[in-house]
């Protein structure tokens, strides 16, 4: 967290040991996240988030005189799950703690704000922001999908880190495909080791009831929907993954990001 003069208050310690001891409590999917652990963290999320908040201000002023020709596109690349469905940091699952993030959009010279709760996909905002763009950018359309009308909006997630894939203590978390589909208010979760899930999230947001057995046809449609879409995909696959070399200046880079 940055430093309390930044944001008003302080968090006296750093996150990443709060962190990685959320991550022993909660991988082995058996416990609960200890509370005060988590409040710890939320305290330390939230400091964060005020901190990119004091940032963000000022440059939206900067901005002020060139908003009639300024496209300004608030989102994030992914949530953080701190305890929820037994995870920790990210991505790690396709629940909406990893996926749900906030999309700001304000169009040159947009006056008035309007909210819309139709799902998106992150991978449209290109083309959403090229069209916006006009003619100036038509020739560049092509290469990035629009979003296609009345249909499910996909999220997914594989296996994850190698490193976790093969503690033993949590290996079986990881040991899987998911993929997610929203057609709302349902909620598909569909996972190669057969553990599907439904739900409802208009009246469950937090993802606590599986209404996969109770509501069967939602999910075949859902499922069919899903395959048409992603095809052999779905289907696990046996086949070993090819061997690849890197450089030590690739493995330094993935060394430096936390990959490694």
């Amino acid at each position: 967290p940055p430093r309390p003069d930044v944001v008003g208050y302080a968090v006296e310690e750093a996150s990443t040991p709060n962190m990685l001891a959320l991550r022993e409590a909660v991988f082995p999917g058996v416990e609960e996240a200890p509370k005060e652990l988590v409040n710890k963290l939320v305290d330390q999320y939230d400091t964060g988030l005020a901190n990119l908040d004091t940032w963000l201000g000022p440059l939206l002023d900067h901005l002020r005189d060139a908003r009639d020709e300024t496209m300004v596109v608030i989102t994030s690349d992914h949530g953080e799950f701190l305890g929820e469905h037994r995870w920790a940091e990210h991505p790690r699952d396709v629940y909406q703690e990893g996926i749900h993030v906030p999309l700001i959009v304000a169009a040159p010279g947009q006056k008035m704000g309007v909210s819309d709760h139709t799902p998106v996909v992150s991978h449209h905002l290109p083309n959403m922001i090229l069209r916006a763009l006009g003619e100036r950018a038509e020739s560049q359309l092509q290469h990035f999908p629009a979003t296609p009308a009345n249909t499910m909006a996909l999220s997914e997630h594989y296996y994850d880190r190698g490193k976790f894939l093969i503690e033993p203590r949590w290996s079986h978390r990881f040991q899987r495909v998911r993929r997610s589909s929203i057609n709302w208010p349902f909620k598909l979760i569909h996972s190669t080791d057969g553990a599907h899930e439904l739900f409802d999230l208009e009246q469950d947001p937090e993802e606590q009831r599986n209404l996969f057995d109770q509501h069967r046809e939602k999910a075949r449609e859902m499922l069919e929907l899903l395959t048409d879409t992603l095809g052999e995909s779905l289907k696990p696959s046996n086949q070993e993954a090819p061997e690849v070399h890197l450089s030590p200046a690739e493995r330094e880079r993935l060394r430096e990001l936390g990959y490694l």
